[in-house]
């Protein structure tokens, strides 16, 4: 069976039909069915409930691991690969890595390229324009777009529009550098969509208007007092994109861009209205937390900065109100994040996740055995003491972690004001086994990544100063991932604590307001009522369950003879 109808939408049990009737060796069939149905058990459904359709099938698989399969990395690879060469049999749209060598011509270029990596990028491509018969003296940009798109919608490729750019970057630089490269150049768009304008298209004016108001509410005028506190740098970059972000929407709008001429210009009531409606247009006409914020954050410059009229202020307002979302509890993304957590054994896997790390360092070469026992207690410490990303990585020895005791005790995790997102001093004391796992990280580990006196817990490039939020963020991540089968990011741990306990505890909100460093307990009901209600509901459950245990009161039952003197009863 062939998928010769496009809108058919296959399943991977057609792809098994396929493989079962192509004339292939008992061996090869056997190792494609096995692959098939080894995605099958993975995805926890039958081969029939499977799509087979590229974009869809690959982010399921993305979202696998190894260790959530439940086999060895070399095993998974195998499976991919097997999978998609299945696909390929089946005719379905995936570039299958074939078996044809390269034409002589594309050889001879494949030969020249200067390093493996380039080798690497250019394969596939090679091995496809061969198949198809496609020589380089007759390549054009057709056939290069041709395969790209053919690329971006593999199924099993893991990054296919990171594949492709990597491919047509090193295309591009080989057609500028060696002699004899086919001169056709891959021209790329950009799949991003972008809605903010340059700077400089706007006049001079704003441009200043907005540097200003970046500064007043920075603090930078350290003589000057402020009846505000000064925002953190986070927070300017913010208000900047947002008012960039604004004066682009009036262009969309029809606006020219010179005639934005300073901040207050956005916040005229009809250009305020029209900087939402082009936001709210984009999403559909409907509103959004980001939307909502913008329009809170105009309202507010309004008020402070342009300082508007009472009557303007007041649609200002109405506007405002009309395009808020109302939100109790978490946010539905969030929400779908954490459902893995339902499961206890996922749990189970991310709380014994540092201890199980650490473990397998000291069975790794030295740079990789310190780099994962730094995972580890990063993990160790979003799970007892959960932090943002900012502050993790910023973690200094003597500074944040400190042991107030004169040899082996107990260490302190001390966050001040100024350091924290919400100007709210932390301060928490690690339990005795996370204390154990970062003196092992220390003493063990820690020398392979830092400098000699560089007191990060988490060192940065080269040994040097501390490690960037995204580089640890992602290196966390992806470890999780890896080891235990889970999608999480670091900032997600803080959700994950809150339903921990609140699963355990129902309604304990003050726990988890002192735990994660909430100025307020609303703070903590706000994002965490959905956890509550689910606890609840999970009490409710053991309640009925629980009673249901118990036998049965065994009810006399009615004789046909009574029922038969009193029919009348039988009817009402």
């Amino acid at each position: 069976m062939t998928n010769e109808n496009p809108s058919r939408s296959s399943s991977l049990a057609d792809v098994l039909e396929v493989i079962a009737r192509a004339g292939l060796t008992e061996r090869r069939r056997a190792d494609l069915s096995s692959a098939i149905r080894t995605v099958g058990r993975a995805l926890n459904r039958p081969l029939e409930q499977v799509s087979a359709e590229s974009k869809l099938l690959r982010r399921r698989l993305n979202d696998l691991s190894p260790a959530a399969a439940g086999v060895s990395e070399g095993r998974w690879a195998n499976v991919r690969s097997h999978l998609r060469t299945a696909l390929a049999l089946a005719k379905l749209n995936t570039v299958h890595r074939t078996r044809q060598p390269m034409s002589q011509g594309w050889s001879d270029l494949f030969a020249q390229l200067p390093s493996k990596s380039a080798r690497m990028r250019l394969t596939r491509l090679f091995h496809h324009l061969s198949a198809l018969g496609i020589e380089p003296a007759v390549i054009t940009a057709t056939d290069l777009s041709a395969f790209g798109e053919t690329l971006l919608s593999d199924a099993l490729i893991k990054n296919p529009e990171s594949s492709w750019r990597e491919a047509a970057w090193t295309w591009n630089t080989a057609r500028r550098m060696i002699t004899g490269w086919p001169n056709v150049e891959v021209v790329i768009p950009s799949r991003k969509e972008t809605y903010t304008l340059p700077n400089n298209i706007f006049p001079e004016s704003f441009n200043r208007d907005v540097n200003a108001f970046l500064a007043r509410i920075a603090g930078e005028d350290l003589v000057e007092e402020l009846p505000f506190r000064p925002v953190r740098k986070s927070t300017r970059r913010t208000r900047e994109r947002q008012l960039f972000a604004a004066a682009s929407a009036l262009v969309h709008r029809g606006k020219n861009p010179s005639s934005v001429q300073s901040i207050a210009h956005l916040v005229e009531l009809q250009n305020y209205k029209e900087i939402l409606r082009y936001f709210i247009e984009r999403r559909g006409n409907t509103s959004s937390s980001a939307i909502e914020q913008l329009a809170g954050f105009l309202k507010s410059v309004a008020v402070h900065w342009v300082r508007v009229d009472a009557p303007v202020l007041h649609q200002m307002s109405l506007v405002a109100k009309r395009v808020a979302v109302p939100q109790q509890g978490m946010t539905a993304k969030n929400r779908e994040r954490l459902r893995a957590f339902d499961d206890v054994d996922n749990v189970l896997a991310l709380i014994h996740l540092p201890q199980r790390l650490m473990r397998e360092a000291d069975r790794l070469q030295p740079v990789r055995a310190a780099l994962l026992a730094q995972t580890a207690v990063a993990i160790e410490l979003l799970l007892m003491r959960p932090l943002r990303i900012g502050n993790l990585a910023t973690l200094k020895l003597d500074e944040h972690l400190i042991r107030p005791g004169r040899k082996s005790g107990c260490w302190h995790v001390v966050v001040p004001e100024l350091e924290v997102k919400n100007r709210l001093d932390l301060e928490h004391e690690l339990p005795a086994e996370s204390a154990a796992l970062i003196e092992r990280y220390l003493r063990n580990f820690h020398s392979q990544l830092a400098q000699a006196g560089n007191p990060a817990l988490f060192p940065g490039k080269n040994g040097l100063g501390t490690k960037s939020k995204n580089t640890l963020a992602g290196q966390i991540s992806k470890v999780i991932h890896r080891y235990a089968g889970i999608r999480i990011n670091p900032h997600l741990f803080r959700h994950f604590a809150g339903m921990v306990h609140l699963n355990a505890h129902p309604g304990e909100y003050s726990v988890v307001t002192h735990v994660l460093g909430h100025r307020s307990m609303n703070t903590a009901k706000k994002h965490y009522t959905g956890m509550e209600y689910t606890a609840a509901v999970r009490h409710f459950d053991n309640t009925i369950t629980s009673l249901r245990a118990l036998p049965a009161v065994r009810l006399p039952r009615k004789s046909n003879r009574t029922a038969r003197r009193n029919p009348r009863r039988e009817t009402m």
